[in-house]
């Protein structure tokens, strides 16, 4: 009896599966169990990589090589962005590196070498959050191993370009760049410049008939078109539809004189087909030392410089000591008090393009307004630019002031009288330029630029602002020449009345 059971129960095959059940539900269970905490820490590990991206990247948005670009980039770090996780709340910052450059290849690492604390070279941002410990749901010490698993992650974003639109096709090679500095030294030069009051006091005449740092010249426009008659036109729009990329803008080199006439529509003044108007508005303030003519079109739009006379009646018919005369220099070589006169010059020293910094705002003041004058307006070396007198007669709407042009039927008045106040605008800023400042000697002696031939593809240093003080080639500053007298005013920015598009990237 007990030898058939045992038989029978050696023969028995119900259950049998169940060992294998056992042995393979263990083997399923864990190896799912791997599966979602593997899951888990991707999870994890893409959460704090994507914000890293968004923390390195809203950095480099603020690294435009300003003097204070680290400290706003490291404040958008901390403070603009925040990336939350489904593990371990919001993702921590844990270091922030800033770059001059990156290694040529990307699995190169990054050294000491590429790392600056000079918010002018800061270039990229370099930022590492704080890694994050996951426990893991498998007990993995059973096995021999850990119970827990860490993700960290870093991101590298630069600033490597803006594209600004809606505003004049021309360039001014930098006039704080001297030979044998880099590209990166010339810019920083050109930056320390443009943040010292001193030095922005300064004024400058350019001249597109030479080359090197200080001239100017011109963009080639989206229409390609080169000659003076269309480079004329783009430069007298009011919002020329143009933008260009300071990653690198085509040149259009060459003396063409006949442009600078396009400069003067912004100081209401009529050159041939260049009219002030709808199209190619004026300035809010063309105060510029010009008079009615004496004889023929007597009319805002035939206006002539006061002081280029002298006024004779071989010339423009008799001095009759009219009011209106009084307005002008008389026929003798001394200029006549009561005719106005545009923002003065600066002393300057031989070929220099840079003057002194020494201008008479006193007597401009004096001449043109009967109201108190802003601080630091002096008879020499003032603590205003010129740009901040121009800007003062604005804010104050001192236009119809005149007391040396009391006697005249029709004085000049920083109102523009040929288009009508109603075609003048304010932004973009006319008289305030904004232009592409390029490198010159670097670009040249990278190869980008030489030979006065059309250069493309060229890096521009910043996008700039002059302010032409007085209208080009008019006489009236004693010379026949077409210079181009200004003030840089500062770094262009969308307040300006252009659009600037800033790109940043990811490199790692």
């Amino acid at each position: 009896m007990l030898r058939d059971r045992a038989i029978a129960f050696c023969r028995d095959t119900s259950g049998i599966i169940l060992p294998y059940v056992t042995l393979l539900l263990t083997v399923l269970v864990g190896t799912s169990v791997l599966a979602l905490d593997g899951a888990r820490y991707m999870s994890l590990q893409s959460q704090l990589q994507n914000g890293a991206d968004a923390l390195a990247l809203a950095g480099a948005a603020e690294l435009d090589q300003h003097s204070d670009s680290i400290t706003r980039s490291t404040n958008a770090i901390n403070n603009l962005v925040t990336n939350s996780t489904l593990y371990a709340g919001n993702v921590q910052v844990s270091t922030i590196q800033f770059l001059s450059s990156l290694p040529a290849s990307d699995h190169t690492q990054i050294t000491g070498a590429n790392v600056t604390t000079d918010p002018t070279l800061a270039k990229f941002v370099r930022v590492t959050v704080t890694p994050v410990t996951l426990s893991t749901i498998l007990p993995a010490s059973f096995f021999g191993g850990t119970n827990s698993v860490t993700a960290g992650a870093e991101a590298v974003a630069g600033f490597p370009n803006t594209v600004a639109c809606n505003f004049p096709p021309i360039f001014i090679c930098n006039p704080y760049e001297t030979a044998g500095m880099s590209d990166d030294a010339a810019t920083a030069a050109f930056r320390t410049a443009m943040n010292d009051p001193a030095t922005l006091r300064k004024q400058f005449r350019m001249d597109d008939s030479k080359t090197g740092p200080g001239q100017f010249g011109f963009l080639i426009p989206p229409d390609g078109c080169t000659g003076a008659s269309c480079l004329s036109d783009w430069i007298a729009r009011t919002s020329p539809r143009a933008c260009h990329s300071k990653g690198g803008v085509d040149l259009n080199t060459g003396m063409k004189t006949a442009v600078n006439n396009a400069f003067n529509v912004r100081f209401d003044i009529k050159s041939g087909s260049l009219a002030p108007g709808p199209g190619y508005a004026p300035a809010a303030n063309v105060r510029k030392g010009y008079v009615q003519p004496r004889t023929g079109q007597k009319n805002w739009c035939n206006a002539v410089p006061a002081l280029s006379g002298p006024w004779t009646a071989s010339s423009s018919g008799p001095y009759n000591g009219s009011a209106d005369d009084k307005c002008r220099q008389n026929a003798s070589t001394t200029p006549n008090p009561q005719a106005p006169i545009p923002l003065p010059n600066d002393t300057f020293s031989g070929t220099n393009i840079q003057g002194d910094g020494n201008w008479n705002c006193d007597a401009y003041w004096r001449n043109s307004h009967t109201s108190a004058a802003p601080a630091g307006c002096t008879a020499s070396n003032p603590t205003v630019s010129r740009y901040q007198v121009y800007q003062y007669e604005i804010d104050h709407t001192a236009f119809n002031d005149s007391p040396k042009q009391a006697t005249c039927q029709n004085p000049e008045t920083g109102q523009p009288l040929c288009a009508g106040a109603s075609n003048a605008v304010s932004t973009p800023d006319r008289r305030n330029i904004v232009v592409a400042v390029i490198n010159c000697l670097a670009q040249t002696a990278a190869g980008k630029m030489g030979g006065g031939s059309t250069a493309n593809n060229v890096p521009a240093a910043a996008f700039a602002k002059y302010f032409i003080t007085r209208p080009v080639g008019d006489g009236s500053d004693g010379t026949n020449n077409n210079y181009v007298y200004g003030e840089f005013t500062g770094f262009a920015t969308k307040k300006d009345g252009i659009v600037m598009l800033d790109q940043v990237q990811l490199y790692r």
